[in-house]
């Protein structure tokens, strides 16, 4: 039986407004019902600043009074996973890596039956999951998501290609999703789909009587709510009432057609008992009059020119002397539509100028050190043994590799690499264990060399005897603990604790070896069936690329400039707000591409609109623009890495519209970092972090610089010969010139199958010598008929000895080239009877003169 309930519409002007309602809903809440009470937003940063918001509004709506306990602040997928443990139900919900598992393995059984116009891949398993959930959301079942395609492509398959490869693709898709479906029941697991159905049972207990939906649909933003769940808010047992907040800007875009039609029976109330402040614009200080935004030369610029503004204490101009705005204390924002670019030049820049920062915008997981070492493992595995990875795996500080219980130096690795190069080593345990072999005997030439190699090449070998079990076929979990065991096991350690790891390093390698340790355990349930370690790699390797990774912050919420996107960015209650980024890539930002289908069909399944999407993507930017109580800045860039990239389009509304302005001048020479304040003058060491204090007390100790040589004087320069080789390395490449000959740097091969040109003509050049050193030691004179087989022994002798040395791959084509076969002869020979035919009589040689 469905619950009556009171659904209404709170429409707002702008933010300022949309907050102030979502506090007055809170405020008149009885705190000891808050925890029946959840607010819907679109982020878990989204969350943190409504938090923070409730801490300054709600002050105005409790008199002052303190309040005993705030609602459930939930995103999307929050919401589910709190009303399933809400349920109370002993099913327990499919983790992201075990439907990643399931879906794969049901893949792979209907590709037997329906085979796919395309390869099963981890990757592409991906997308099909997302394609899932999105036709369930929609809402769609899979039998009426095939008849309506089938239905649609089966006419024409027989004349368009591509309508033949989407139908067979469609009845995969099926037959995958039915698979899935069967699969999940068999493990008694619930995904988000089944879980809704047993929320809208008769005898489901009350999760919530009363919800706020601070977010739009699909069509607005990324995190908002699907059809399905709206139609779950209508079913819901228990729910009393509902509550929908948007902005006019946002309804008058589309919403509120929508929302009419999901939401039967909503009524709708203004709410404008408070009155908004709207605020500066900042303008550039220029001589075009319309501009109303500030051009930078690139990101790194932008946030440049937002910390030379909180350093210089504010707007600085003819009609404001110096007008403060509270530097760092929290009201200061930076809003962006990609994180990741602002992300990484925030860390580098604000650390710099040593002005805090606040970021709740998690960074890709697989973009952390420990993410690369453990790759390092799985492709030594799955290289077997190459040079570069096992070099790599050596010198990697994430491992505690240990030769005689002391730490292995790193001179002998860089002998052992120098050993595998001139051995023209091409990987295999075999190989290893031969060269390690050879460091223990040690050589008359090379003794010195192979004795310090010897401890990196023999701790390698037990390395690779240990890594040994992973090149089996094998159960995937069995692969994937073995994996795990190695990583634990070497973990870097000294007396119990982690060497030289932060606390970020830390959360990063157990949010990594947690993940393997759950794909093994997905493995196990859903796929235990045996396999190569090279497919469970492209599966974990698939699932960190996937993950997000959200470090502790070392900062008090609200004590920073706040970096925040533009979908967190409305909850926040800010006194100066820098919109960056304004370029027309980001700004609307492009929709999530799917590679099954193309947007024609997916609008028939019951996708949003591309033209919805950018009428709310515009009328969220003009909501934002309202947001700052005090200031706004906005700023665009010219060139993205060396790229010219165009405004965005919003810009081109901004202009037209009528807002007061504040013309300001930013002023570049300003130095807000030790970069910038370097380059203008020098600067006493103490303000400066240790590698640049080190730098400039370096520079400052420095000879007189009133000698000759501080001034480019280098003197005559002294004519010299050229070897041929040297000149065509230059006309090659100037640089590997000058690595080569004044640097002495030798250019470091690549690892494939057979020598180079170069190593094969080095290779001819040392037999000849040696030959011919021997030679003349002991025959001496010139090769004639009589003494031609002697020197072709003489010769076979040196040279099989040094092909002895090569690798394997390459013994037989040097041997073929150098002494001949049944079917030609070889190179010695062939020049030993151009000296016999020679009518010259030779007397001495003289090698390397």
């Amino acid at each position: 039986m469905i619950t009556p309930r009171r659904t209404r519409l709170l429409r707002a002007n702008n933010l300022q407004l949309f907050q102030q309602a979502i506090a007055s809903l809170i405020s008149t809440v009885d705190p000891w019902c808050a925890n029946k009470i959840a607010v819907l937003v679109s982020t878990r940063a989204a969350a943190e600043q409504l938090r923070c918001t409730f801490e300054d509004l709600l002050q105005d709506f409790t008199s002052g009074s303190s309040v005993l306990a705030l609602p459930s602040l939930l995103t999307r997928d929050e919401w589910y996973i709190e009303m399933h443990q809400r349920f109370g139900s002993s099913i327990p919900l499919l983790s992201p890596v075990e439907r990643q598992v399931c879906t794969f393995a049901a893949a792979r059984e209907a590709a037997i039956t329906d085979p796919p116009p395309f390869k099963v891949r981890p990757g592409l398993v991906s997308s099909i999951i997302t394609f899932y959930d999105q036709l369930r959301r929609c809402p769609q079942s899979v039998d009426s998501f095939e008849r309506l395609l089938v239905s649609e492509l089966e006419p024409s398959a027989e004349l368009d290609r591509g309508a033949r490869h989407l139908l067979s693709q469609t009845r995969f898709l099926a037959a995958t999703f039915l698979s899935y479906k069967q699969r999940i029941s068999e493990a008694k697991k619930l995904d988000e789909h089944e879980l809704r159905r047993l929320l809208t049972l008769d005898d489901a207990p009350q999760l919530f009587s009363h919800i706020v939906i601070t977010i739009g649909d699909q069509a607005v933003e990324r995190g908002g709510l699907w059809p399905v769940d709206f139609d779950l808010l209508t079913r819901l047992p228990g729910l009393e009432q509902i509550d929908v907040i948007a902005t006019e800007a946002v309804l008058t875009a589309g919403l509120h057609e929508r929302l009419t039609e999901m939401l039967p029976g909503i009524t709708e109330e203004k709410f404008d008992n408070f009155k908004a402040q709207k605020p500066f614009l900042l303008s550039p200080d220029s001589d075009s009059n319309s501009a109303k935004h500030f051009t930078y030369r690139d990101r790194e610029d932008e946030l440049l020119a937002v910390i030379r503004f909180l350093k210089c204490g504010g707007i600085k101009t003819e009609d404001f002397s110096s007008e403060s705005i509270g530097f760092c204390d929290g009201r200061e924002a930076v809003v962006f539509q990609r994180p990741l670019p602002y992300l990484y030049l925030a860390n580098q820049l604000f650390n710099q100028a040593r002005v805090p920062f606040e970021a709740h915008n998690a960074l890709p997981l697989a973009a952390e050190p420990y993410a690369a070492a453990v790759d390092l493992v799985a492709e030594c595995v799955t290289s077997g043994y190459s040079r570069t990875s096992v070099i790599s795996l050596l010198r990697s500080p994430h491992f505690n590799f240990k030769y005689d219980e002391q730490l292995l130096n790193p001179l002998s690795i860089e002998r052992f690499d120098e050993l595998l190069r001139s051995s023209s080593y091409k990987g295999g345990l075999t190989e290893l264990s031969r060269l390690a072999a050879k460091c223990k005997k040690g050589n008359s030439k090379k003794t010195s060399i192979l004795i310090e190699a010897a401890p990196a090449a023999i701790l390698m070998v037990s390395l690779a005897k240990e890594l040994e079990k992973l090149r089996a076929t094998a159960p995937a979990t069995e692969l994937l603990k073995s994996f795990l065991s190695f990583l634990t096991h070497h973990k870097f350690v000294l007396n119990g604790q982690v060497v030289g790891e932060s606390k970020r390093e830390t959360e990063a390698r157990m949010a990594i070896t947690a993940g393997i340790a759950e794909l093994a355990e997905a493995y196990q349930q859903f796929d235990n069936r045996p396999i190569a370690f090279s497919e469970a790699v492209l599966s974990f390797r698939r699932w960190i690329e996937s993950q997000a990774f959200n470090p502790s912050s070392e900062i008090t919420v609200g004590q920073g400039v706040q970096l925040i996107d533009s979908d967190t960015a409305p909850y926040g209650r800010f006194r100066s707000l820098f919109i960056v980024g304004l370029v027309d890539n980001d700004w609307p930002a492009p929709p999530d591409r799917n590679v099954l289908y193309p947007p024609s069909i997916l609008v028939q399944l019951g996708w949003p609109r591309e033209k919805d999407r950018i009428r709310a993507a515009r009328a969220r930017f003009s909501d934002l623009k309202l947001l700052p109580l005090e200031q706004l800045s906005l700023s665009t860039f010219s060139l993205e890495e060396d790229t010219v990239v165009m405004p965005s389009s919003f810009l081109e509304e901004t202009i037209k519209e009528e807002q007061s302005t504040i013309r300001t001048y930013i002023d570049f020479k300003v130095s807000v970092t030790p970069d910038d304040a370097l380059a203008f003058s020098s600067v006493p060491a103490r303000m400066l972090s240790d590698l640049s204090a080190q730098w400039l007390c370096l520079r400052q100790t420095r000879p007189d610089s009133s000698l000759l040589p501080f001034h480019g004087f280098i003197g005559p320069h002294l004519a010299s010969s050229y070897a041929v080789t040297a000149l065509e390395r230059y006309l090659e490449c100037p640089f590997k010139y000058f690595a080569k000959t004044l640097l002495d740097l030798d250019e470091e091969s690549s690892d494939q199958q057979l020598l180079t040109s170069q190593q094969r003509g080095l290779l001819l050049h040392q037999v000849l010598e040696s030959f011919y050193s021997s030679w003349e030691a002991t025959t001496g004179g010139a090769i004639t008929l009589d003494n031609l087989d002697k020197a072709l022994e003489d010769f076979h002798s040196i040279a099989k000895r040094t092909i002895s040395e090569l690798y394997h791959a390459d013994r037989a084509v040097l041997q073929s080239w150098l002494l001949g076969s049944a079917a030609a002869s070889g190179l010695a020979e062939r020049l030993f009877l151009l000296e016999v035919n020679r009518p010259d009589q030779i007397v001495e040689r003289f090698v390397e003169l």
